[in-house]
């Protein structure tokens, strides 16, 4: 995916990305990212299954502790 990056800080990952449609997501990935997003606007639409992702500023930022693989 184009204009996506994740950065490592301490114990936590940082996602940056700028404005995307995503399509084919869950209810729950969808809630998943809204509840972790920091900066910009996620919205989810459930008849088409997309994720819409809107930036305030330049990038969406998402920080997730390194233990989500566990």
């Amino acid at each position: 995916m184009a204009n996506l990056y994740m950065e490592r800080l301490r114990d936590r990952y940082v996602i940056h990305m700028k404005d995307a449609r995503l399509n084919s997501v869950s209810v729950e990935i969808a809630d998943f990212i809204k509840r972790l997003a920091k900066q910009g606007r996620v919205r989810y639409v459930p008849e088409y299954e997309a994720l819409s992702i809107e930036s305030e500023e330049e990038l969406l930022l998402v920080s997730l502790s390194v233990d989500i693989k566990d």
